[in-house]
């Protein structure tokens, strides 16, 4: 298993990372000059350029398959730009959307290369009124300075990345002091308790079976529904990521014979890995098989090289215990005109009155609910009366 897995891991790497080279004569930007741009509509172009497309992004969030599988809406177009012998120098896939105030928004995958006169360049080509770029990070917020009128951005999520060392004991002794008393005790309690019974499994690509995909979503979806939120996995999301999770997935799991007991997802992306699931039995939490499953992952990643790991999407605490470094991501908007700038920041303060809102009117029903408990005569106190 152990050389199959590694096989299909090489695999994986070499086509997220394969330099396209000179580009063959029947894509259709062969013939253009360096430097020209070109659009494309993704469900038009063929398999030969889709490959190249595929290869063309510097990072996961901003790629083919993030863009047009995990993403939702979907990407419908890609924006290139040429550099020599007709490869691809930038790429970015976008999908289109009416907006309020019947204005046209262009939604663009990022982070992206482009420059923000390139954004507005494909404003103008689309008739758009406005841009949003997604995943910015913070230390390139700098080159989309600008007037309130051109730009504008948010925070809206954060990306926790764990830097992997050469080594799984160099990892170990990176953590603090309790991570590295806790992750082998939790370790051995497992094994105590289990014993031969357990074993942990790593997958990769084509390996990962479409029914412990399945399974690993349902562990995560009574995980989330246990803590009264709504699951947004839906069928097709689903089926979309178990797609991509066969192209360019890592699956590791700890497996009590054909019972999954806990598991991640992480998708993989040069050498980097971006992890995107989790999900463990419930009636386990004594043995943290959810933080064990995810160090399991950490420790392949680094068997195999990889050198960054996304924990993705948002802050955990266990995430910061395995030596995560917050990182926010931002949302930029690039405006056509005055007049969409204007209405945006409008619509994001309505936006914001009407969060502050629902807080507000929360509030009486939270403190009624904790006074209820302090109120409540214990079970202990009712029987002694």
């Amino acid at each position: 298993m152990k050389v199959d897995c590694e096989r299909a891991m090489s695999t994986i790497v070499d086509a997220e990372t394969k330099p396209s080279g000179a580009a063959p004569p029947d894509l259709p930007w062969s013939r253009l000059p360096p430097g020209a741009m070109m659009e494309l509509d993704l469900t038009e172009i063929e398999e030969s350029a889709i490959s190249h497309l595929k290869t063309a992004s510097s990072s996961w969030l901003s790629s083919f398959g993030f863009a047009t599988l995990y993403a939702q809406p979907p990407a419908t177009h890609a924006w290139i730009r040429l550099g020599e012998q007709a490869q691809i120098k930038k790429v970015c896939f976008f999908f289109e959307q009416q907006w309020k105030w019947r204005l046209k928004r262009v939604h663009v995958f990022g982070p992206t290369d482009m420059t923000p006169d390139e954004i507005m360049g494909l404003l103008r080509k689309r008739h758009a009124s406005f841009a949003t770029i997604s995943c910015t990070a913070v230390d390139d917020m700098a080159r989309w300075n600008g007037p309130w009128h051109h730009r504008s951005w948010r925070p809206v999520n954060e990306d926790i990345i764990v830097d992997l060392p050469g080594s799984e004991s160099e990892y170990l002794c990176s953590l603090g002091r309790n991570a590295q008393t806790q992750l082998p005790y939790y370790l051995k309690k497992l094994q105590k308790e289990l014993g031969s019974k357990y074993a942990v499994i790593s997958l990769t690509g084509p390996q990962i079976p479409s029914a412990t995909f399945q399974e690993l979503v349902e562990l995560n979806r009574a995980r989330i529904v246990r803590k009264g939120v709504s699951h947004l996995w839906e069928a097709q999301h689903v089926r979309n990521r178990l797609e991509l999770a066969r192209t360019c997935g890592l699956f590791c799991g700890i497996r009590r014979g054909d019972e999954l007991l806990a598991g991640t997802v992480s998708y993989l992306h040069g050498n980097e890995a971006y992890f995107v699931l989790i999900g463990h039995r419930t009636d386990f939490d004594r043995l943290r098989l959810g933080k064990l499953a995810l160090w399991l992952t950490i420790q392949r990643l680094i068997q195999l090289g990889f050198r960054r790991y996304h924990l993705l999407w948002g802050m955990s605490s266990y995430k910061l215990q395995l030596g995560g470094r917050p990182h926010r991501l931002m949302e930029v908007a690039v405006f056509g005109d005055a007049w969409a700038a204007g209405l945006w920041r409008a619509e994001r303060g309505a936006e914001c009155i009407r969060n502050i809102t629902q807080r507000v009117a929360r509030i009486p029903f939270s403190v009624g609910r904790k006074l209820s408990a302090v109120l409540r005569p214990s079970t202990a106190s009712s029987h002694s009366l």
